[in-house]
């Protein structure tokens, strides 16, 4: 079981990623991607850096392999390391590049 440290620094870090998204959002390209349906689930999906139909790509991509607890994700998708978090149900995905220039920031609802 994940302890709810990890859990709230990933959504802490979920939620700083979107607020500086949008606070940056003239320069830095940050998407409200919407409603997304991938793996089953319905998601919540905003990125910077990167257009829609490339984020949605890849949240398709990675929805499958959310497991319970912390998982960091294999592999590279767009230049971004993924993360997963999956607790009491809720589901989240961050990615990000190392410059943090490039995010994914995904809640299941």
């Amino acid at each position: 079981m994940i302890g709810r440290e990890y859990a709230a620094a990933f959504l802490c870090a979920a939620t700083v990623a979107v607020a500086a998204g949008t606070a940056a959002a003239a320069t830095s390209g940050y998407s409200n991607c919407g409603s997304v349906a991938a793996g089953g689930r319905s998601w919540a999906l905003a990125s910077t850096g990167i257009g829609c139909p490339v984020a949605k790509a890849i949240l398709k991509r990675i929805a499958p392999k959310s497991t319970s607890g912390f998982l960091r994700l294999t592999g590279t998708f767009a230049g971004m390391k993924c993360n997963s978090i999956v607790e009491a149900g809720k589901r989240a995905f961050q990615c990000s590049s190392r410059d943090g220039r490039t995010t994914l920031t995904a809640l299941s609802h």
